[in-house]
């Protein structure tokens, strides 16, 4: 993965979480429609119903969040590609039998091919997987961490889980600065030019960002120290 195009990407959505068309609506609404969404994707199995429910969550995503549809499709390529992976592994079957098979070879005295059971619970899982990505991205292009942060405390989850929600939200931009920074030093100083020095710079990068992210970590403690902190966010 590019993690240059994963940091635009972030940002992007990010930006576009305070720019939307419904972020004067209040967050337990949003929330609320959110959730009625995923229930949707998970409880019907009709798929003509969530091939047109995938393209109506999608159409009202790229809308409210005044995004791009080229954008809003590639942001989906991440996900997409774990799933697939996941698919993959449910498609492919190993049987002695060859009942149900639809192609299959033999190795052996097992059978490995593709079932109609297979293909139609890989499409199943598929189709809710990608309604449920797509009502999960309604909840990130409309909501800010702010808004996130009144329906958590709405749903009266613990504090500490909170605040570990905020910092890891925080800590996910300070990796990604460090990283642009670093891989940027690297680059100007022909860090990548073949295979060989990117393998090494690669590795140092990894042990700078290790090192970088743990001072910023320890700026962190030092100017909580300085406000008298007590063990407690006030988020």
């Amino acid at each position: 993965m590019d993690i240059e195009k994963e940091r635009r990407r972030v940002y992007l959505n990010h930006n576009l979480s305070y720019s939307n068309r419904l972020v004067e609506i209040k967050a337990q609404y949003k929330f609320c429609f959110a959730i009625f969404l995923f229930v949707l994707s998970l409880s019907i199995t009709n798929y003509a119903f969530n091939i047109g429910l995938f393209l109506i969550i999608s159409v009202i995503n790229i809308y409210v969040s005044k995004n791009t549809i080229k954008r809003y499709f590639k942001s989906l390529c991440v996900p997409l590609i774990f799933l697939l992976i996941s698919i993959v592994s449910l498609i492919i079957s190993f049987s002695a039998d060859t009942q149900g098979y639809i192609t299959y070879f033999t190795l052996g005295s097992v059978n490995i091919g593709i079932t109609y059971t297979g293909v139609e619970t890989s499409l199943k899982l598929f189709l809710r997987t990608m309604n449920s990505i797509s009502a999960m991205y309604f909840i990130v292009l409309t909501m800010p961490m702010n808004q996130i942060v009144e329906v958590l405390k709405l749903m009266r989850l613990p504090e500490i889980f909170i605040e570990v929600v905020v910092l890891v939200y925080r800590f996910i931009f300070i990796f990604i600065e460090e990283y642009r920074e670093i891989h940027m030093a690297q680059y100007l100083r022909f860090g990548y030019k073949d295979i060989k020095k990117s393998y090494n710079s690669t590795s140092i990068l990894v042990k700078c960002l290790f090192v970088r992210v743990m001072e910023r970590y320890s700026d962190l403690v030092v100017i909580l120290d300085t406000r008298l902190y007590q063990g407690k966010f006030h988020v």
